[in-house]
């Protein structure tokens, strides 16, 4: 797969005019394994709308909780993405447990993960959730609409992003920090 995908990049970079890429990383790709010359190139950013992102209301937040089926004071980490193995989803469920052994027993007991996403390590993902003795801890809640994304983002404490490659930052974590989750990321993919 990855040598054909490189064999088509190569044979069709010459009869492209220009690159509308997102990051610096994909614009390193490019250049230096395309040869494409940066005039060839223009980098766009990604844009958030804050407004759609605003946090609910204190009580109103509580209801979406419980309505859920979390408790309303529950401490809620949401990681929103595809359950593909890029995402890091197995480094991101190994340090939640490792994070939960260490908290307090009343700090445990509230600690909720959401994981929304659908994808080809499904399977994998609720074998590590099970492996981790995090079944009590965790709700898989599938494919998110922009709908979901929003409403999750609102209920949401901490947005966690483990994701292992990508175009330097993620849509995703811009959109946490709109809706005033606290973000756990590391710039290096």
């Amino acid at each position: 797969y990855w040598p054909s995908l490189r064999l088509l990049a190569r044979l069709a970079t010459p009869w492209i005019d220009h690159f509308l890429i997102a990051g610096e990383e994909v614009e390193e790709v490019y250049c230096k394994q395309l040869g494409v010359h940066p005039y060839r190139i223009t980098r766009y950013v990604y844009i958030v709308d804050p407004e759609r992102f605003t946090p609910p209301a204190e009580e109103v937040r509580g209801k979406m909780r419980v309505d859920r089926h979390i408790p309303a004071d529950a401490i809620v980490i949401t990681l929103i993405n595809r359950l593909a193995p890029e995402k890091g989803l197995s480094f991101a469920l190994e340090g939640i447990a490792l994070m939960i052994a260490e908290l307090p027993q009343a700090t445990r007991a509230r600690v909720k993960v959401l994981i929304a996403g659908d994808g080809p390590l499904r399977t994998q993902v609720e074998a590590d959730i099970v492996r981790y003795s995090l079944d009590s801890v965790c709700m898989l809640w599938g494919e998110a609409d922009p709908t979901d994304v929003t409403m999750l983002l609102g209920l949401s404490d901490i947005f966690l992003y483990s994701g292992t490659r990508g175009t330097n930052y993620s849509m995703a974590v811009l959109e946490a920090m709109a809706a005033a989750c606290a973000v756990v990321a590391s710039i290096s993919p």
